[in-house]
């Protein structure tokens, strides 16, 4: 076995074996309470760069409660066209 193939986990410190294909940058366990907490942890630095204060600001953003314009995909899957929320089928 060679050295330092494991790794201690960020959220509930305890040794773990990174997988191989991203050892290079895995911080934390696979198990689903450290995903969400490395979730969260790259959330937050996402939104503290300066570049993304706004990023959900403005008339530019699609979802949620706004009543602009929906991307919806076409019945290939492949390309998408502007739709009125009213006139979207779910």
């Amino acid at each position: 076995m060679a050295r330092g193939d494991r790794r201690k986990c960020k959220c509930c410190l305890k040794l773990f074996r990174p997988d191989p294909r991203n050892r290079r940058h895995q911080r934390y366990c696979s198990a689903p309470r450290r995903k969400a907490a490395s979730k969260a942890a790259s959330k937050a630095r996402w939104l503290a760069k300066p570049e993304n204060h706004n990023y959900f600001c403005g008339e530019a953003t699609y979802g949620g409660s706004a009543k602009g314009p929906c991307l919806v995909a076409s019945s290939r899957g492949r390309t998408f066209s502007p739709v009125s929320l009213a006139g979207a089928r779910r």
